[in-house]
């Protein structure tokens, strides 16, 4: 679940905070060398080490929250996002394959972490952040969202695509057509594309769309698919050299 909750505070920001810390702890030093022994030293000398550490790890477990600082100018102004509002991601998934993904191929775009946040009214946004910097050429990169917990509706397929509401496909045209398309089936089937923007940086892929997401307690409440893959023409049509996938996540 991922909650749309107003910004009423900004903390520091844990990448800033290490500094603040190791800072302080040398002007404590100095102020204090003969008070402190050796034991103390080493304690001050590794704090910023730890508390580093520690919110690396905090920020990697899903369900938390980070503000929205990083979030493309694009999706506030065309999308209806209000300028003003203190927007937070929520981590809603980590690919722990990541790495072994990562040596398939060298081209291929990893996903390491999955961001969800809402907007304003059916407008989300999503981050993807992949393993290394994006590469466009011979790639393809789907998202498959279940929005209304209803299996009955959306996609009509065989297996995990069943039920399917939304579907981002992103392809350069190297090995097909270039396509950048957001779809949303309807509850009888129907394909029909729908609003949507992607803004690309670097390692980082953003994602703003129109979708009706299910509300449960005041939080989104979906499900989701990424599947990312170095692709090739063939005789036969398209053949995926090298494929990095994770999901049905629930979030």
């Amino acid at each position: 679940m991922t909650y749309a909750e107003e910004n009423t505070m900004r903390p520091m920001p844990w990448n800033k905070l290490s500094y603040h810390i190791a800072a302080w702890s040398d002007r404590y030093m100095r102020s204090r060398p003969k008070q402190l022994g050796g034991r103390a030293s080493a304690l001050f000398a590794i704090l910023p080490l730890l508390l580093a550490f520690g919110a690396n790890s905090a920020a990697q477990d899903v369900g938390q929250k980070v503000q929205a600082d990083d979030m493309p100018a694009e999706f506030r102004i065309l999308l209806g996002g209000d300028p003003d509002h203190g927007y937070q991601w929520t981590l809603v998934g980590r690919n722990k394959k990541a790495q072994a993904q990562e040596a398939l191929h060298a081209e291929l775009n990893v996903v390491e972490k999955v961001w969800h946040c809402p907007l304003a009214g059916d407008r989300h946004a999503f981050k993807f952040e992949f393993t290394r910097p994006f590469k466009a050429r011979s790639h393809v990169f789907h998202l498959y969202v279940k929005a209304d917990g209803d299996p009955g509706t959306g996609r009509i397929a065989k297996g995990s695509m069943k039920g399917v509401d939304y579907m981002l496909t992103l392809s350069d045209g190297a090995s097909g057509p270039r396509r950048d398309s957001w779809s949303h089936i309807s509850a009888d089937g129907q394909w029909h594309q729908a609003p949507h923007l992607t803004v690309l940086k670097k390692d980082v892929l953003y994602l703003s769309a129109n979708m009706t997401i299910k509300q449960q307690d005041g939080a989104s409440v979906f499900e989701y698919y990424v599947m990312s893959y170095v692709a090739e023409k063939t005789d036969k049509g398209l053949r995926a050299v090298a494929t990095s996938t994770f999901g049905f996540t629930s979030a």
